[in-house]
């Protein structure tokens, strides 16, 4: 599995590359993912928290559901895509380009640099950093303006999602968190890595290997920062998923188990009914 410079270093790349679009750049078109039917394509994001994707430089794109059916989105430099909550978006790596992504969980704003030189077909592991506690109250608060703004008012959100932009590099220049919250920071940074990764092959050792960290220290993060272990944690953001799938899309057994991460329907059928006492048929119905 490749590995992702460290945090630290990771917010500085950020830092860098937003300074230099703030500096020569300008928000160019905004657009807006819906969740009204469409099933989400394989390999989609498809998260409980709304993201913001900004193409700071070249070009690239993602399918999103826009009007009831699936859209690809075709993005230049300056071009935004706001993903509510519960909407899915599935990135597509052609041409060279930098994208920006924010995402906001309750507790933490998480921020992703990804660099695709468009010589292959997906690119590198992103650049994570994230905006701890107070420092990602006011990022929260311009998204939350951003969610509520009429789908036409692009004059509107073009400010806001540049002052969404300032302020997140203002917060990402502040000096780090004292000590003794790292450990409560990274387990919150851990957990928004599975919510947004529950679809692929997770284990204690790919997480610990992308933080920088042991797999044993990932142990004691969850038994000392959680009430779950963490591989129950990644369970139970699994089989939320999947009931979110079940509810609302017409998916297969087979479909929902693949889409959040369960290399087999059998036991898949297995964890589902030890967490919630019902089979994923009989929770449809």
């Amino acid at each position: 599995m490749p590995i992702s410079p460290p945090l630290e270093s990771s917010g500085r790349q950020i830092a860098a590359a937003l300074t230099a679009f703030l500096r020569h750049g300008r928000l160019a078109h905004v657009s807006v993912a819906e969740c009204v039917a469409t099933t989400p394509p394989a390999l989609a994001y498809l998260v409980h928290f709304p993201r913001l994707s900004v193409t700071l430089s070249g070009k690239d794109s993602m399918w999103v559901e826009q009007g009831g059916k699936p859209r690809l989105l075709a993005l230049e430099k300056g071009d935004a895509a706001i993903i509510p909550a519960n909407c899915w978006n599935r990135p597509v790596w052609g041409p060279p380009a930098t994208t920006l992504s924010i995402l906001f969980g309750r507790r933490q704003v998480g921020l992703s640099l990804v660099t695709h030189d468009g010589k292959r077909p997906e690119p590198p592991p992103a650049c994570k950093a994230t905006l701890h506690g107070a420092h990602g109250d006011v990022p929260r608060q311009i998204m939350q303006a951003l969610l509520g703004l009429p789908k036409d008012a692009p004059e509107i959100a073009r400010p806001l999602i540049e002052a969404l932009l300032r302020v997140s590099l203002a917060a990402l220049n502040r000096p780090t968190e004292a000590p003794k919250r790292r450990a409560a920071n990274l387990y919150d940074s851990i957990c928004m890595y599975v919510q947004e990764h529950f679809q692929l092959p997770l284990s204690r050792e790919s997480v610990a290997a992308h933080f920088h960290v042991s797999p044993n220290h990932v142990s004691r993060l969850f038994k000392r920062e959680g009430e779950v272990s963490f591989n129950d944690y990644i369970a139970y953001v699994r089989i939320d998923r999947a009931k979110y799938l079940l509810k609302n899309y017409r998916q297969t057994i087979d479909e929902v188990a693949a889409a959040c991460g369960f290399s087999e329907a059998s036991y898949f059928c297995r964890v589902f009914k030890k967490k919630t006492k019902l089979t994923p048929t009989a929770y449809r119905q």
